[in-house]
C-alpha cells in the first residue's frame, strides 16, 4: 500500500483532532415555562413551549395535531414523578378523536409558543411534585439529533 494511502486512511479513521472538535449551535431551542407551578388535583396544567429558530433557515412545523390533546406529536414529553418514574400517557382511540394538519414555517430569527394541557397528555391522579422536559428531533440538514428543553417542576396539591 502507498505510504500517503496509509496516512491518508489513518487521518480519517482517526476523526478530527482536538483542535477541529466544536460544538455547532442547536438550530432551535425550547424553553418551557408553566403558567402556574402549583395547581390542584384535577385542575388543567397549562404549559408554554416556547420555540425559537436560531439557525439561518426556516423550519417545518407542519405536524398532524391530534384533536384530543391539540399538540404537536413532534414534541416529546418527559413527565417524571418525584420518585423519578414515568407518569402513565393517556391512550385515546381512533377514530373518535381523530386529528387535523397543520402546516407552516418558523422563519430564521422568529419563534412560536405552544400552549399546552398536560391533563390531555398524562395520568395526573396523585398529588407530588412532577418534573418536565420537551424534547424536539432537529432535522437531519441542520445537524439532526435532539434538541431538548429546560427542566420545570410542576406541584399537584391535595
Amino acid at each position: 500500500m502507498k505510504p500517503w494511502l496509509i496516512l491518508l486512511l489513518t487521518a480519517i479513521c482517526a476523526g478530527p483532532t482536538p483542535a477541529q472538535k466544536h460544538t455547532a449551535k442547536p438550530p432551535f431551542t425550547l424553553v418551557l415555562t408553566a403558567e402556574k407551578p402549583t395547581v390542584s388535583l384535577g385542575s388543567d396544567v397549562w404549559v408554554k413551549i416556547r420555540w425559537t429558530n436560531t439557525s439561518d433557515q426556516s423550519l417545518d412545523v407542519s405536524a398532524n395535531i391530534l384533536d384530543a390533546t391539540n399538540v404537536d406529536p413532534n414534541f416529546l414529553f418527559e413527565l417524571l414523578d418525584a420518585s423519578g418514574h414515568p407518569v402513565p400517557r393517556k391512550v385515546y382511540r381512533f377514530p373518535q378523536n381523530f386529528g387535523h394538519a397543520d402546516f407552516g414555517t418558523l422563519k430564521a430569527g422568529d419563534s412560536i409558543t405552544h400552549d399546552v394541557n398536560l391533563v390531555r397528555l398524562f395520568d395526573l391522579k396523585h398529588p407530588g411534585k412532577y418534573t418536565l422536559q420537551v424534547s424536539r428531533r432537529a432535522p437531519q440538514a441542520l445537524g439532526g439529533g435532539t434538541i431538548k428543553s429546560n427542566i420545570i417542576t410542576i406541584t399537584v396539591s391535595q
